[in-house]
């Protein structure tokens, strides 16, 4: 985000702007002195402070420019936090978690998946919420029952969901042992 304190240091390695979020830009994160950045700025401040965990977001980097630079980037990002002996929950990042899962390194790297809208969608233009459409709800449901069977820790982040559907949702995640959270907002309130 262009926010950030750090973001003029690093401003020369973005790539592009993120979609549905105009202070935001994809980073290289094959760029070594980023990777260090992760690791041992943010990282270890995090973990100085007590945190017993990193919610990693933004691993569709691989998904946007998939190139074996960029996979073997976040490869690096989380083997260098796994020094830290804290779990590492990846959110959404489906074609990176399945590529670590294909190539049986996933349970190494990190310790769970969060998928957002499985059951629900998001309209970024009016900031309103509803349902999925089908397919994708199959494709997530699938996707995250291998990154279940593979020893992964699963949940799902959903936004607006009707009393109807949390029933729905509640029912799902209760019989395949996942948690989830049903936010009012895209800032997870």
């Amino acid at each position: 985000e262009n926010y950030r304190s750090y973001y003029n240091r690093f401003q020369s390695i973005t790539l592009d702007v993120y979609e549905n979020w105009p202070d935001e830009r994809w980073i290289d994160v094959s760029n070594e002195n980023w990777q260090k950045f992760v690791v041992d700025e943010i990282g270890k401040t995090y973990v100085e402070m007590g945190f017993d965990g990193l919610f990693l977001d933004n691993t569709d980097v691989y998904y946007q420019y998939p190139k074996e630079e960029i996979y073997q980037g976040l490869c690096a990002i989380l083997r260098g936090l796994k020094k830290y002996d804290i779990t590492l929950m990846i959110n959404g990042g489906d074609t990176f978690v399945l590529r670590c899962i294909e190539e049986q390194i996933a349970s190494e790297l990190f310790d769970a998946v969060n998928q957002e809208t499985v059951f629900t969608s998001i309209n970024f233009e009016d900031e309103t919420y509803g349902m999925q459409n089908g397919e994708e709800t199959v494709y997530f449901k699938e996707y995250l029952e291998i990154a279940k069977e593979c020893g992964l820790s699963v949940y799902l982040l959903e936004y607006g969901a009707s009393p109807k559907l949390q029933k729905e949702i509640e029912q799902y995640c209760e019989k395949n042992g996942y948690l989830w959270y049903n936010a009012k907002t895209l800032e997870l309130r």
